[in-house]
C-alpha cells in the first residue's frame, strides 16, 4: 500500500479543484485507502470519444513516485492504445517514460490533451486498430478543414 506524504499532498491538491466538466478529468477515492482510486476523463472534442465519460482504475504502488501507477480502463473503449480485453493502457508514460517528477494530475491530464496527443501516442497495442485509428484521424482532420 502506497502511503507517503507526497501522494497525500497530490490527492489533496487534486481534490481542491476536482471538477470533471471544467478540467475534463477528476478522481474518486475508493474510501478505504489513498493507494486505490478511480479517474474519470471526458473524451476530447472533435474525436469519436467526445461527450463520453471514461473511468480508469488507478492503483498506486508502494514505490510511488519512483514507479508509475498501474492503470486500466474500466469503461470499455475501442482504441489502439487500450486492450479491449483487459483495459490495459499502452502509453509510454506508464512504462518506459515514467518520471518521478510526474504527478497524478499530470498523469490524468495526459489522457485528455485536446491536441489529440493524449491517447494517440505511439506504441499501439493493436496493429490493426492503429491503422484504422490513423485513417480515422485523417478523416477527422479533413472534416475540420472543410
Amino acid at each position: 500500500m502506497a502511503s507517503n506524504r507526497r501522494l497525500n499532498i497530490e490527492i489533496q491538491n487534486m481534490m481542491k479543484d476536482n471538477n470533471l466538466e471544467r478540467n475534463h478529468y477528476c478522481i474518486e477515492l475508493d474510501g478505504k485507502t489513498n493507494s486505490h482510486l478511480f479517474g474519470k476523463i471526458v473524451g476530447p472534442p472533435d474525436t469519436p470519444f467526445q461527450r463520453g465519460v471514461f473511468t480508469i482504475d488507478i492503483t498506486i504502488p508502494d514505490r510511488y513516485p519512483l514507479a508509475p501507477p498501474a492503470c486500466k480502463f474500466v469503461t470499455r473503449v475501442w482504441h489502439p492504445n487500450i486492450s479491449s480485453m483487459t483495459g490495459a493502457i499502452g502509453l509510454d508514460i506508464l512504462h518506459t517514460q515514467w518520471s518521478s517528477a510526474m504527478t497524478l494530475e499530470s498523469h490524468d491530464a495526459s489522457y485528455v490533451r485536446h491536441d489529440g496527443s493524449g491517447l494517440g501516442l505511439p506504441g499501439f497495442l493493436h496493429g490493426r486498430l492503429a491503422v484504422m485509428h490513423k485513417s480515422a484521424l485523417e478523416m477527422w482532420a479533413c472534416r475540420s478543414i472543410t
